[in-house]
């Protein structure tokens, strides 16, 4: 079965009413796809004389113990975090658009939180599985 794949269209409205889009990133090919395709979107928006506020949020839940039974420092695991999107928006072409938002909790909440917070008209996450 082949796989899916989301084109964002050529006529984004710019009168749609979205003025910030969040992406939820992780470091999985669904994740990248995501990423691609809210830049795809912010991209043809621009285009279009209309600027929006663009964000790739990650959340981080450190274990209470590392491999070795040591604590883990929850600096050293957000810088990682950080790390990681950055990797990610580097892949971009214009990777300065979308700001980097680390923060530690349950992904799910972390987005949400962060959707009401920047008033997200648009939320984009990436798939799992099929």
């Amino acid at each position: 079965m082949g796989r899916k794949t989301n084109v964002v269209s050529s006529n984004v409205p710019s009168d749609d009413g979205v003025s910030s889009i969040l992406v939820g990133v992780d470091d999985s090919e669904g994740a990248v796809a995501a990423l691609r395709w809210a830049d795809a979107y912010v991209t043809a928006a621009a285009e279009r004389g209309v600027e929006l506020r663009a964000a790739a949020v990650t959340a981080w839940s450190p274990p209470a113990f590392d491999l070795v039974g040591g604590m883990l420092d929850a600096d050293l695991m957000e810088q990682g975090a950080a790390e990681m999107v950055g990797r990610l928006l580097a892949g971009l072409p214009d990777p300065e658009r979308f700001e980097t938002i680390v923060r530690a909790g349950p992904p799910t909440e972390v987005l949400l939180e962060e959707a009401d917070r920047v008033d997200a008209g648009l939320v984009v996450v990436g798939t799992r599985g099929r």
